[in-house]
């Protein structure tokens, strides 16, 4: 049965059943033939003032491993079919909050402002989530901002429900832009605000010259990583983070067929 198919795909595969934070604007809200078997959480969960109980939708067996990606239409509440309202970073981190959140994504999807509303909100964002431990940040520029809002120490909250301190281990960058010859990049892992134990780096890096090339082993900068991370992956510049989506829709597909 479906159902039992279900439980045993979510023990051997239970970090690739992703729910997508936000949807697409083509997701909503016709609701499916017959019910997802219990195992298989919402793919798309799109309303931030949704049932206060969100978690209560996830199934026991990636209670501890959720892997979650952001697009942009988490920052609205669908009203009806037509109508949508926008809301602010504080209602998005409360609903956040909910999730037991292991891995987050950003960057996969198209998102036209991702650059500047990361700036502004990874911090609240990475606030919001206590259990994080890998987040995955592809095709952008590690700027001041960004490296600031990691290199903060930070102690997680929703209101007035206090966590613990956020202390990730995993930091992935996908097609990144490297300013200054990476010694941003070098400062966040020097502050030593998160025991990472493994960095995946790929992307271009910016030189004392101000010209630009793909990050390679022989940079300064990698030098130094190789150093001081335990576990260093270098990926090709052009290579994207993995297709989670795909991922989601084959499993979905297999329980689906069955």
């Amino acid at each position: 049965p479906a159902e039992q198919i279900a439980e045993e795909l979510g023990e051997v595969k239970r970090g690739k059943t992703v729910p997508i934070l936000g949807g697409s604007p083509s997701d909503e809200p016709t609701p499916p033939q017959r019910p997802p078997p219990r195992s298989v959480f919402e793919t798309h969960i799109w309303n931030p003032a949704s049932p206060p109980a969100a978690s209560s939708h996830l199934p026991s067996s990636v209670s501890h491993s959720l892997t979650l990606a952001l697009t942009r239409y988490l920052q609205y509440i669908r009203r009806s079919h037509w109508e949508t309202d926008q809301v602010g970073i504080e209602e998005i981190c409360d609903f956040l909050f909910q999730f037991p959140v292991y891995k987050l994504v950003l960057g996969t999807f198209e998102w036209d402002d991702a650059q500047s509303w990361v700036e502004k909100n990874l911090g609240p964002v990475l606030g919001s989530m206590p259990t994080l431990k890998t987040l995955v940040l592809d095709s952008y520029t590690l700027s001041h901002n960004i490296l600031q809002a990691l290199s903060e120490p930070r102690r997680t909250h929703s209101g007035n429900q206090v966590g613990k301190v956020l202390n990730l281990k995993n930091i992935e960058f996908f097609r990144a832009k490297v300013r200054n010859g990476g010694a941003g990049l070098r400062s966040l892992l020097e502050s030593r605000v998160h025991s990472i134990q493994r960095l995946v780096l790929g992307g271009t890096i910016e030189h004392e010259s101000l010209a630009w090339s793909s990050i390679q082993e022989s940079d300064e900068v990698v030098d130094w990583l190789k150093k001081n991370i335990y576990n260093i992956c270098l990926v090709r510049a052009d290579r994207g983070a993995p297709d989670i989506m795909r991922t989601l829709l084959e499993l979905q597909l297999e329980l689906w067929d069955e």
